[in-house]
């Protein structure tokens, strides 16, 4: 069984921010930050079809059961034209039946969190790479501002949905926009 610090006080996680992208977000310490993989970032630029770099941060839970089985991304998308929520959630879901090859239904719902109205979709897939042959679970949480989309994606083996949920919602309901800077800051990194 895994230990899933979502017991942890709020005070003890970790806040990540970039000033650039105007976003914060806080993760349980046992979360590290990881560098983005360029061919994960082609397959996210294809599936989001957005802008040259959508992918703002990746994370791994770092307990030794989980690591490397349990992520997060958070990944960005503007939007040409402005639309609600739910009609983003329907065209998100056939894209991901088209590219993810889903066990089962996609489900698509609206949730009310602190962060305030967030659509959430949740698939099964197979595994691959050193994972093949085992089902994963994917919850992407997504808060729409304006025409501004982010996308916070939680992936682990589907054993462990469960477990993770409230940690997604918490690091969910942590997500911020900041005031931005006009100046490129790169990924999300530590917040003072």
């Amino acid at each position: 069984m895994i230990a899933i610090q979502s017991e942890l006080p709020k005070d003890a996680w970790v806040s990540y921010e970039n000033e650039f992208a105007g976003i914060s977000v806080d993760l349980p310490p046992s979360w590290q930050r990881v560098d983005v993989d360029e061919s994960a970032n082609s397959y996210l630029q294809e599936f989001y079809q957005a802008s040259a770099n959508p992918f703002l941060f990746e994370a791994v839970d770092m307990t030794e059961e989980a690591a490397l089985v349990t992520s997060l991304n958070i990944v960005k998308e503007e939007l040409a034209f402005p639309m609600p929520l739910s009609l983003y959630m329907a065209a998100t879901k056939r894209m991901a039946n088209h590219l993810f090859d889903p066990i089962g239904e996609i489900e698509t719902r609206i949730i009310e969190l602190e962060v305030g109205e967030v659509g959430v979709l949740s698939l099964r897939m197979q595994g691959y790479g050193d994972l093949s042959g085992e089902v994963l679970a994917v919850s992407t949480y997504v808060i729409k501002e304006g025409r501004e989309v982010h996308a916070i994606s939680f992936g682990s083996l589907a054993e462990f949905e469960q477990a993770y949920a409230p940690v997604a919602e918490s690091i969910v309901n942590s997500f911020k926009f900041t005031p931005s800077s006009t100046e490129p800051t790169g990924l999300l990194t530590m917040a003072n």
